[in-house]
Formats: structure tokens, C-alpha cells, sequence
């Protein structure tokens, strides 16, 4: 059945990348016209057309489909809220969903589909665990994979269906608010960067082609080697321009952000020279690295990286004394200037420490507030917290931008099959979160696991709301990023347009001459 899956995916991923490759061609045919006007000149600036901008029509493809994905979990949540909340079970509910979302998503639609062999399984007595299980899979979408996921251990333990399906969608439609208005807001720098990367084509047809005719009897027959240049250059800046904004939005699959890994150093005692070291940097300084440094593993890891630090220390400053050493020998700076390259490497390595730092944070603003979200709703649905833990760190598992916390995650799930209580783990997990609004939120569930009160449940629902304004201000700066990075086939546009306005005054000027 795997195997049969995969050969289905590759052939739907292949057939995507043939009608990719194929608008790709035909739009870098047509638009060759423009500049070289031999067929063999052509074909090659077409054929890398194919390639170039054939992979970037496909990343676009892909991107809108994610959207699709969504739109459609969104829907099919929606459905069975309604369902639960009018008492209907959630066997009977997946029997009559595909017929029930036909109309609104239409029957060529993938999940309509998978729906429609859901049926047949639970009518063919399969366990529903393991069918929701492939539902999820084959449709691949890591939102919905998350709610397949709880669903038949929520039913399992007793939680409250309705209450859990109601808030979830009413969670993941306003993450789909947070998406579409946080891309509102930078629309009109993506609109602006593709109307660039058009621009160089229209530039080709009114300043360039007009050139070409005459290009052979006038003398300057160097003028169709230049249109070919032109062609896929800007055949180049197009893709780039496709590939930032197909881009996704919230990285998928990110690896873990860590400082330094224990126990790689020499097992040497630099307590004494560390806290000499913190003592000469300005106070904001020094606790902003002891505090880095202390979040990064247990009691014993962090004494194990507090000595790696300083032995990095002393290495960079051994390095910097003989750098400083070499400029003076040779005088290549002034004698003034010798103690700053002394010191350069030493601050260079905390500053990539405090950069590291920034990095985590912008990848806990996309990652926290959906696992937080799963939490709240599952103990809001009657589990208890180490239920509810378990549960969120299986589903949350699924998420791409969630795995910068999983190795967190991951050891506040073995303290727990170790012994140790689910409000210590989450706190814990809030003791190492550099977020503080998540960290009271974290607080806040290990006191409700021991003290019940409801009021702490509708303080921790609040609070697990108001974490979905954190996530807007992540995704808010994953796009400005991506805005950053489209100045740059935006420039590139801008030198490509000028220089085919300016080219044909070069050959007039030659013909002048």
C-alpha cells in the first residue's frame, strides 16, 4: 500500500512539473521572439527557459496548492464541527462528508476523493485510527495531519469531540486570517517585483526589436548576440522573482538552533575565568549570555558549555593577539587601532552567540503557538495534562515549523515516562522557552494540572488566543525577509531595462559614426 501511495504521489508531483515545464517553454518560446530572431539562437535561450523558469512555475504550483490544502481542511473541520455539535458521531459524520463537501469543493477535488475512500474503509470495518492515519498522509497536508492524529485518541480517552472540533476550527480559520492578512500587507512589494522582472520584455519590444531588422545590413551585427544575453537574463530574473514569492511562508522542516553541543571540549575548569571575563562586559551584556548559555541544556550540560565557551574564548583570543601581532610587524594599521583587532574575534564570537539567539525566537514565535493552541484546546475537551502533552507532542510532531522545539519537547516527554510529573516538564518547557508570553502560558497549565481551578483553564485559552498575535508578528518578519530578498532580482531588473534602452542608442550611435 506504501508503495502504491508513493508511485501515486510521484506520478501527480511528475505530471505538476511536465505542465510546469511546458508553460515555461512556451512563454520563454514566444518571448525569445523579442530579442534574438535566429531560430538556433532561440531554441537555446528557450531551452534555458525550460529549466530556469520551468522550476519556479512549479515551486508557484506547489505553493497555491499548500493554500488549497488549507482552504480545504478548513472546510472539512467546519463540517464535522457541525456535525458534532448537532450529536452525530464521528464515524457517521467522515460516512457522509464526502458527499456533503462535494458541492463546495467540487468532485475532482483530492480530499473529496480520499473522503470518498474513507467511506469504504469504515463501511469495510477498518480501524479508523489507521485509515484517518492514511487519509492524512496521502493528502499531506501537516494541519489537517494534526487534527487525524487526535481524533481517534480523543475519542479513546473520553474528551469532548464537539468542543475540540469547534475550536479547532475556529483556530485554523483564524490562522488563515493571520496568513492572508499578514500577505495583504506585503502584496504590493510582490506585485511590484514581478512587474519588474515583466518589464525587461516589454522594454525588448519597444526599444530592442525594432533594432534587429536592420541589424545585418546596418553593421552591427553583434546586436542579436546582445538580445540573446538579454533574454535570459531576464528569463533569470523572472525565476528568482517567482522563487522568493513561492517561497514558503512559514519554513518547513527546520533544523534545531543550538549554541553548542556538550561535552566536546577539554574538561577543563574555567568557572573563575568566565566569571572574570562577564564581570569586564557591561552588565546587559553579560546577562544576556549567561542567560543564553543557561538555557541550553540541563545543569551538568550548561557547565560543560560554559567551558567550551571560554576555551573558544581563549582560542579567538590567541588567534586576535596574533593577527594584531602580524599588522603591527607589517603597519598595515595604525598602532591605535592593534587592541581592537585584539578583542574583534572574542566580541564576534558573542555576537553570533546574541544573533543565534534572534534566530530562536523568530523560529519559537512560528512554532510555540500551535503546539500551545493543541494543548489548550485538548485539556479545554477534558484531558488531563500529561494526556494532553503526550497527545500534542505526537501531532505537533507533523508540523514542519515545529520542529525547532521538538528536542524540548522530546525530553519533557522522557521526564515524564522517567517518573517525573506533566506540570514539572511543562515547566520545564517554560523555564527554556525564550518567549515569555509562552513561558506564562506553560506556568499556567502546570497550575491548572495541580490546582483544577476553571478559572486558570479560561485564563490559559486566553492566553494560548492572544499567542496567535505572536505568530502574526513571526510571520510579520518572515515576510519582510522575503521582501528584503526580492530588491535584489529587482535590481537586477532595473540594470537589465537600462541596458536594453540604452544598447539601440549605442548602435545608432554606431551607425552615426
Amino acid at each position: 500500500m506504501r508503495i502504491k501511495k508513493d508511485k501515486v504521489n510521484k506520478s501527480h508531483d511528475f505530471s505538476k512539473a511536465l505542465f510546469a515545464m511546458f508553460v515555461a517553454g512556451i512563454f520563454s518560446w514566444f518571448t525569445s521572439a523579442i530579442f534574438p530572431t535566429d531560430v538556433k539562437l532561440r531554441l537555446i535561450s528557450a531551452g534555458f527557459g525550460l529549466v530556469m523558469l520551468g522550476k519556479a512555475v512549479y515551486e508557484v504550483f506547489l505553493s497555491r496548492a499548500e493554500q488549497v490544502k488549507l482552504e480545504e481542511a478548513e472546510q472539512l473541520l467546519a463540517y464535522l464541527s457541525g456535525r458534532a455539535a448537532s450529536g452525530y458521531t464521528l464515524e457517521r459524520s467522515l460516512l457522509d462528508a464526502a458527499g456533503a463537501l462535494k458541492e463546495q469543493l467540487g468532485p475532482r477535488s483530492k480530499l473529496v476523493r480520499l473522503l470518498t475512500r474513507l467511506r469504504q474503509q469504515i463501511l469495510s470495518q477498518t480501524e479508523l485510527s489507521s485509515a484517518l492515519n492514511q487519509l492524512a498522509d496521502d493528502y499531506e497536508c501537516p494541519r489537517l495531519s494534526l487534527d487525524m492524529t487526535i481524533l481517534p485518541y480523543l475519542r479513546q480517552y473520553g474528551g469532548h469531540m464537539d468542543v475540540y472540533l469547534r475550536e479547532s476550527h475556529r483556530q485554523l480559520y483564524l490562522e488563515i486570517g493571520v496568513k492572508a492578512e499578514v500577505a495583504s500587507e506585503n502584496s504590493q512589494k510582490t506585485t511590484e517585483a514581478v512587474i519588474m522582472g515583466i518589464l525587461s520584455f516589454l522594454f525588448g519590444i519597444t526599444l530592442f526589436k525594432q533594432n534587429l531588422d536592420s541589424a545585418g545590413e546596418q553593421g552591427f551585427g553583434w546586436l542579436p548576440t546582445a538580445g540573446i544575453i538579454f533574454h535570459v537574463f531576464s528569463v533569470f530574473i523572472l525565476s528568482v522573482t517567482l522563487n522568493i514569492i513561492a517561497k514558503s511562508v512559514v519554513p518547513k522542516n527546520q533544523t534545531v538552533i543550538s549554541y553548542y553541543q556538550a561535552g566536546v571540549c577539554p574538561k577543563s575548569k574555567f568557572i573563575k575565568v568566565s566569571a572574570a571575563y562577564l564581570k569586564l562586559m557591561p552588565a546587559s551584556f553579560s546577562y544576556k549570555i549567561t542567560k543564553l548559555i543557561s538555557r541550553s541544556g540541563s545543569e551538568q550540560e550548561t557547565e560543560q558549555i560554559w567551558q567550551q565557551y571560554i576555551y573558544k574564548k581563549i582560542v579567538y583570543l590567541f588567534c586576535g593577539i596574533i593577527l594584531s601581532m602580524f599588522l603591527l610587524i607589517t603597519g598595515a594599521l595604525p598602532i591605535w587601532l592593534i587592541p581592537v583587532t585584539v578583542i574583534f574575534l572574542p566580541l564576534l564570537q558573542d555576537l553570533s552567540l546574541l544573533s543565534q539567539e534572534q534566530q530562536s525566537k523568530q523560529a519559537y514565535r512560528l512554532a510555540y503557538p500551535p503546539f500551545l493552541n493543541v494543548l489548550s484546546l485538548l485539556m479545554e475537551s477534558g484531558l488531563t495534562l500529561q494526556i494532553a502533552l503526550e497527545l500534542s507532542i505526537k501531532a505537533i510532531n507533523k508540523i514542519g515549523s515545529a520542529q525547532p522545539i521538538m528536542k524540548d519537547l522530546k525530553t519533557a516527554q522522557k521526564s515524564i515516562r522517567a517518573g517525573g510529573t506533566a506540570a514539572q516538564a511543562v515547566r520545564s518547557l517554560a523555564d527554556k522557552c525564550l518567549l515569555p508570553e509562552i513561558s506564562s502560558a506553560l506556568r499556567c497549565a502546570a497550575r491548572y494540572d495541580q490546582q483544577g481551578s476553571s478559572e486558570l483553564l479560561t485564563l490559559l485559552n486566553m492566553q494560548a488566543a492572544a499567542g496567535w498575535q505572536i505568530y502574526r508578528n513571526g510571520l510579520r518578519r518572515q515576510l519582510e525577509q522575503r521582501s528584503l530578498l526580492l530588491f535584489i532580482p529587482m535590481g537586477l531588473a532595473l540594470l537589465n531595462v537600462l541596458a536594453i534602452a540604452v544598447i539601440p542608442a549605442l548602435a545608432s550611435f554606431q551607425l552615426a559614426w
